[in-house]
């Protein structure tokens, strides 16, 4: 977990949060818009960070295994693990999965450049 006096880089965030070689922030994502950064971790869950006031806002569960790969929709965030989960969380809800996207037989990995379109149906 970040502190209150955490770093402003995201090479320094991820130097400074990891624990241990089993438990580690494994991916990380900025939103679009605004001050909120995303940090995905080895354990599954998604930890969603206020960068402005160096708050944790909420922490999201579900995956089973590593986050590789986090997209941002406006207030939608795509999370894709390992395991091959791709889950849709609404991160202004407190039930925030929303949907699972089935189909990967192997980890999820988007490209920096590949833009993912969804819509909640």
């Amino acid at each position: 977990t970040l502190d209150s006096g955490f770093v402003k880089t995201c090479d320094e965030l991820v130097i400074d949060c990891k624990e241990s070689e089993e438990d580690y922030i494994s991916c990380v994502s900025w939103v679009t818009e605004g001050n909120y950064l995303a940090v995905g971790d080895s354990n599954g869950t998604v930890d969603l960070w206020d960068v402005q006031s160096a708050k944790l806002m909420r922490s999201m569960t579900g995956h089973s295994d590593r986050i590789s790969t986090m997209k941002w929709n406006n207030h939608v965030l795509a999370t894709g693990s390992r395991r091959g989960d791709l889950f849709l969380h609404d991160v202004r809800i407190a039930e925030h999965h929303i949907s699972t996207l089935e189909g990967h037989s192997q980890e999820v990995v988007v490209r920096n450049n590949f833009n993912m379109y969804f819509k909640r149906s």
